[in-house]
């Protein structure tokens, strides 16, 4: 990445300087950026092509974690993930606009940096198509039993048991949605390709939204009585934590699947590990309560069990899309000054 006070192809790193020449008296003033980010991130989310859009829009440094600004007197601030809460001198002298290569924005931003006029801007809704693509893989092999059949396999069982036949296949089966996210709408488009059956909770919705957006609505012990596989994207608030407990658990159907591409404190995972263990249900978990498990949690090891280490959201290539997204709406905001994707402080808790 370009060091600060460089301009070089990997960006414009000098302040006040255009395309047109800082020299000249009739030279236009570019919006200023800070791309707070470290070395590697930062290598990791643009491509020459995606750093070259960068510099067409604005004149830009590079300011890593831990290092103090020499500057102070830009409009927008980039970041991204790994780079950790921004410091507040970056933000408070009158940057208009954050914007962040990444999902949650959530404890980004301290407190004292926020003011009536700043626009914060998350990836999201393009980190949403990466983990909707990953929640879709889970359906299709909690359908299939993957999980199973690999387990005994590899231990030299019998995996062509009558026992597991019945509950395996994919046609008819029956989704439970919890929480409309941007990642469950994009699981959604996802799923109308297949014969099932969607049906979606979110009580910060109307019936008539989640049936606008392509689902049945029902209500959450409905919803976990009624699916064969129930997966989860509601955000880690204190109203979800827990909220897919031991008795909720108990009432899915036997040989139910729980798929969670959200948030690990969304479900009791000792309860989790018991019914799992038990065989009567299976588990595609991309998040844990704790994160990462203990080398020795049972749900490592059970046959019934798919774990892996919160891998659902972009990574390499697909942080592209990410980028690409931000750079079109850092693009939008110089135009007109906002952005529809803007997130306000306290929406940004509540998409934790």
């Amino acid at each position: 990445m370009a060091e600060a006070g460089r301009d070089d192809r990997r960006g414009n790193a000098l302040w006040g300087s255009s395309r047109a020449g800082s020299d000249r008296k009739d030279a236009v003033v570019r919006p200023r950026a800070v791309l707070y980010a470290s070395d590697e991130d930062a290598d990791g989310a643009f491509s020459p092509d995606l750093l070259e859009r960068m510099t067409e829009l604005v004149d830009w440094i590079h300011i890593r974690p831990g290092e103090a600004p020499s500057r102070t007197d830009h409009t927008f601030l980039l970041t991204g993930w790994g780079a950790g809460r921004i410091p507040a001198e970056l933000i408070m002298p009158g940057v208009s606009a954050v914007f962040h290569i990444g999902g949650s924005l959530h404890g980004l931003i301290p407190e004292d940096a926020w003011h009536p006029d700043l626009i914060a801007v998350s990836a999201r809704r393009a980190n949403a198509v990466s983990v909707a693509e990953y929640a879709l893989a889970c359906v299709i092999m909690a359908a299939k039993r993957a999980t199973l059949f690999a387990h005994r396999l590899r231990t030299g069982d019998d995996y062509w048991s009558t026992a597991v036949r019945p509950t395996t296949g994919l046609y008819g089966s029956r989704i439970g949605i919890v929480g409309l996210s941007a990642t469950a709408r994009h699981l959604l488009t996802l799923l109308q390709h297949l014969d099932v059956s969607i049906s979606v909770y979110d009580p910060t919705l109307s019936e008539g939204e989640i049936a606008t957006a392509g689902a049945e609505p029902r209500d959450l012990d409905e919803l976990i009585r009624w699916c064969d596989i129930l997966s989860l994207h509601a955000p880690s608030v204190p109203v979800t934590r827990g909220m897919i407990d031991a008795r909720r658990l108990a009432a899915l159907h036997d040989g139910g699947t729980v798929i969670n591409t959200a948030r690990g404190d969304l479900i009791d995972t000792e309860a989790l590990a018991a019914e799992c263990a038990s065989g009567r249900l299976f588990a595609y978990l991309d998040v844990t309560e704790p994160e990462p498990l203990p080398s020795d949690s049972a749900l490592l090891t059970m046959e019934s069990c798919f774990v892996t280490p919160h891998i659902a959201g972009a990574m390499g290539r697909d942080v592209h899309r990410l980028t690409t997204f931000i750079l079109e709406e850092l693009n939008r905001v110089i135009a007109t000054g906002s952005t529809p994707y803007a997130t306000s402080r306290d929406e940004q808790r509540l998409l934790a």
